[in-house]
């Protein structure tokens, strides 16, 4: 079984920034972002087929350098990715912008838990997930049309002709997590399922904000009011045992 991991990753980032111009062409930031799109689609489809999913938190997956980059670089809310923020902040200069990324990957590869917090979910947390009461995620289906579907029926979402069918976020979530990032980076989430544990794309800034339903990315934007929350026994590399996604 051929294996995947963050840290393969890292080491191949390792080999380029030694000759980055043998990888890239020119030692510029666009073009390694490139590179690592490609990257890293194919070890998404090496992972769909026969890879070996990380059961650890560290080192972060590389989808956190956008939030990493975006808290470094004093951006807030921007979706332009990890490369213009940091090409935006060396003002436009691609040489300049190759090399303070990669002190951002020293960094963000450094980056450890300082603290954990774990609240296991109530039954109405539950229940809130499974009901779709806050949120639901839509898949897209290709074999209905909108006369098929009943006008009262509010398990669909209609858009135009596409149409999708609304589930539940997660299936059968257990506990949330709040894990406290070194260097003052702020805090990750996870919410652990019977299956996987599911990281939040998100970097918070404060441990309070997951307790705000307005913000799309907070847990409570599923789940409710989590009052649950207590200290964790927070391991230098966290490990749950099952897949880290």
């Amino acid at each position: 079984m051929t294996e995947y991991s963050s840290a393969i990753f890292y080491k191949m980032l390792d080999t380029m920034r030694k000759r980055p111009g043998m990888w890239l062409g020119t030692p510029d930031i666009t073009k390694l972002r490139t590179y690592i799109d490609g990257y890293l689609h194919a070890v998404h489809d090496l992972e769909n087929k026969n890879a070996k999913p990380q059961t650890t938190l560290f080192p972060l997956d590389f989808k956190f350098m956008h939030e990493f980059a975006r808290i470094k670089t004093g951006s807030y809310g921007s979706a332009a990715g990890w490369a213009n923020l940091i090409l935006e902040e060396c003002g436009g200069d691609e040489r300049a912008a190759l090399e303070r990324f990669f002190e951002y990957l020293d960094e963000f590869r450094s980056l450890k838990p300082v603290s954990m917090k774990k609240a296991v979910l109530r039954e109405d947390n539950i229940l809130a997930n499974d009901n779709m009461l806050y949120s639901y995620r839509v898949d897209v289906l290709q074999d209905i049309s909108p006369q098929d579907i009943a006008d009262d029926d509010d398990r669909y979402v209609r858009h135009g002709e596409l149409i999708g069918i609304k589930s539940p976020i997660y299936d059968s979530p257990k506990a949330v997590y709040l894990i406290g990032l070194s260097g003052s980076s702020g805090f990750i989430c996870a919410v652990e399922t019977a299956s996987e544990v599911r990281l939040i794309n998100y970097i918070f800034r404060s441990p309070q904000i997951i307790a705000d339903k307005r913000a799309c990315e907070s847990p409570e934007h599923v789940f409710g009011k989590i009052n649950t929350f207590a200290e964790a026994d927070c391991a230098e590399n966290p490990d749950f045992g099952k897949p880290v996604c």
